[in-house]
This record gives structure tokens, C-alpha cells and sequence, in this order.
């Protein structure tokens, strides 16, 4: 039987979340059925973690607003590669490969994997043309989808969820990284950490208001942020952080290769964010076993069962996230018990098997239409 022929199109390279989740569907589709195609913007990240992979990878960058040859590029190498199915990764490279779904009549699915950034209005006609042209639409989260029914005009029956998965055994077989050594600290400290890159949405400003909190009642508590660190708002975090006197207690260690490595070194993972479309870091750090404790910030909500699996609080409330924090450091059997929990649940609700079903389900669905 003919293999169906799937192009994925990013127009970042990474790293990030959606950048990761593309890589595992990539990763993990039977090879029998399937021939995988990547397009992406430069030969970054996500170049590096496939160039080795069973993809093929183009490089055709996108740049710009409502870029005209870079559709026309893609029409071409829609007909070029006989492809079978379109499947667009985030908004923006969405409404590019509408335009190409509709001149070359392959079918388009659009992975919607967090909250736009845009002017509603714009942001509502990207979705209305989306909605009216895509065969699918995914959204990694209920909570994501019911915001963008409640803000757009999208169509409900067009919409489905699939939740982000892992390869929890993964996480459980990888090294630990030894980060008291690397970063020059105790046996008896504490490590807190949080991963993400250093966006706005993140709410690390919240965290180390929280992190000044802690360390006054806790002196041997660290804070450890894994993220890309550029721009204004690191240099913003940076100044806060000497405000607080938090020099020697809050650690920004930029990107890690091996996440689970450095989650298996901590000893707490904390989620700040003020808005999160799913929250994969929060699956990883479950996966590995650490006590979490997350905002209620949107796709958190449906990862987490408070109190027994990790912990909720609400979001921007530095003293809130600053008790939970406490309260797990003062209770280690509590600790332990939630820990476990977590590990269970990642197991049982976000695999990698049951999103790769999902996807593949989608893909038989319109690439044999």
C-alpha cells in the first residue's frame, strides 16, 4: 500500500514546545505507512535534532508579512513531493498553507499549540479563514480550544483535542545531572526549577518575587530557570533578581539539551506562567517523578488533579505559589506521595502512543481522501 505522504511546516526552528511535540510526531509515525516531510525556516534546532531522522528537510524561510513567494514556494513543493497532507504547526504558517491547500486541493490539519499574540481582530480572521478552509484543527488543550471558540467565530465540528505525550520510560531510563556540582552548591540545598524560554507569558517575575519569599524562611533554597535568556525582559529578570538580593540563590543556566537530565537534578518543579496553552515541561518534570506545582494558567488545569497529583495555584500570586513552595518542603511525605502520583498519571493520560494514534487517525482520515 502507498505510504501517505505528510509535510509538516514550522515557521520557527526551536527549541520551544510546539518545536519538541512536531520532532516526536516525526519521531514516533510508523515509517511503514507514513513518509514524513519538514519545512522550517533555518538550520536550527529543529534541523539538528531530525537531520538524522527518516524526514525529509527543506530549508524555506518564510519571513516577513502576507510573503508571496514563500506560498508560491510551498505550492511548488506541494506538487513536487506529491504530497498527501498539509499539517501546519501553530497560527501564523497556518494561513500560508490555507492559501496553498486551497490552489493544490491537498487537505490541511492546523496544530494550534498556545495563545496568540496578535490583535484580536486579526487574530480572529486568521481563525475564521482557517476554520473555513482547514479539514482539522488541533488544539492541545480543552481550555485552549474553548478560548478560542469563546473569541472567535471558529467551527466547533472542525475542532479536535490531542494532548501533547511522552515516552515516559525515557524520562524515568535518563542520566541525572549533577547540578549542586555544576553550579557550586550544597548537599543540603534545596533545587527549585522551572523550564521555558524567557517569554513574557512564563511569569518568571512572578516566580522570583516568590523565590525572595522562600529563601527567607528557607535559606538552603535554590531556583534554577532553563530557557533561552535574550532580550529586554532577561535584563529586566536580571535587574530584578539583584533587587531582591537573589544573586546567589536564583540561577538562569540557559537552554538544556537533555531536559529530562536536568529535571532528574531538581528536587521541585515550579510552573509560573500567566498563560499556558498545554505545558509540556510540566508532563516531563511528571514523568521523571518531581513534585510540581503549577498556576492555574489554562492547559495546566487538565494536566493536574490538586493535591494528589502536583499542586495548583493561582496565577501572578506570587505569596500563593511562595506557600505551596514551603509547604513542600516542609512535608516530605506529602512530597513524596504527590510525586508518585504524578508518575502514574503521566503514564495513564499523556503518552506518546496515544497522541502518535491520534495524528496517524488524522492522517489516514483526509490523506486517503
Amino acid at each position: 500500500m502507498k505510504k501517505i505522504r505528510v509535510l509538516h511546516i514550522i515557521d520557527t526552528a526551536g527549541p520551544g514546545g510546539a518545536e519538541k511535540v512536531l520532532c516526536d510526531i516525526i519521531k514516533n509515525l510508523d515509517n511503514s505507512k507514513f513518509e514524513s516531510f519538514l519545512i522550517i525556516p533555518d538550520r536550527g534546532w529543529l534541523y539538528a535534532q531530525l537531520k538524522d531522522e527518516n524526514v525529509t528537510i527543506d530549508i524555506i524561510n518564510g519571513k516577513g508579512s502576507y510573503n508571496i513567494g514563500y506560498t508560491i514556494n510551498l505550492i511548488r513543493y506541494v506538487y513536487r513531493n506529491e504530497i498527501d497532507v498539509i499539517h501546519a504547526h501553530l497560527l501564523g504558517v497556518s494561513l500560508y498553507c490555507i492559501f496553498v491547500s486551497l490552489f493544490t486541493g491537498i487537505p490541511l490539519v492546523s496544530t494550534i499549540h498556545g495563545y496568540v499574540d496578535l490583535p484580536k481582530r486579526k487574530t480572529k480572521l486568521k481563525i475564521q479563514l482557517i476554520s473555513a478552509f482547514a479539514k482539522r484543527i488541533v488544539f492541545v488543550s480543552e481550555h485552549l480550544r474553548a478560548y478560542f471558540l469563546e473569541t472567535t467565530d471558529i467551527n466547533k465540528k472542525k475542532t479536535e483535542i490531542i494532548y501533547n505525550g511522552i515516552n515516559s520510560q525515557m524520562y524515568l531510563e535518563s542520566p541525572c545531572d549533577d547540578l549542586r556540582a555544576e553550579f557550586g552548591l550544597s548537599n543540603d540545598d534545596i533545587l527549585v526549577g522551572s523550564v521555558g524560554n524567557i517569554t513574557p507569558p512564563k511569569g518568571y517575575d512572578i516566580l522570583l518575587t516568590a523565590a525572595s519569599i522562600v529563601c527567607k524562611s528557607n535559606q538552603h533554597t535554590k531556583f534554577l530557570i532553563a530557557g533561552e535568556k535574550r532580550g529586554v525582559l532577561y535584563k529586566n529578570l536580571e535587574d530584578l533578581r539583584r533587587d531582591l538580593r537573589l544573586d546567589d540563590k536564583v540561577f538562569f543556566v540557559g537552554y538544556r539539551t537533555r531536559i529530562a537530565s536536568f529535571l532528574k537534578g531538581l528536587d521541585i518543579f515550579v510552573l509560573p506562567s500567566k498563560t499556558e496553552g498545554f505545558s509540556l515541561s510540566t508532563v516531563e518534570a511528571m514523568a521523571v517523578g518531581l513534585p510540581v506545582i503549577v498556576t492555574k494558567s489554562g492547559g495546566p488545569e487538565e494536566i493536574i488533579d490538586d493535591l494528589n497529583d502536583g499542586l495548583l495555584v493561582d496565577a501572578n500570586d506570587p505569596n500563593a505559589l511562595a506557600e505551596k513552595i514551603l509547604l513542600l518542603l516542609d512535608d516530605i511525605v506529602f512530597k513524596k506521595r504527590i510525586s508518585s502520583a504524578a508518575r502514574k498519571s503521566i503514564k495513564n493520560k499523556f503518552t506518546i502512543e496515544q497522541m502518535i494514534n491520534k495524528y496517524e487517525r488524522l492522517y489516514n482520515q483526509f490523506g486517503q481522501c
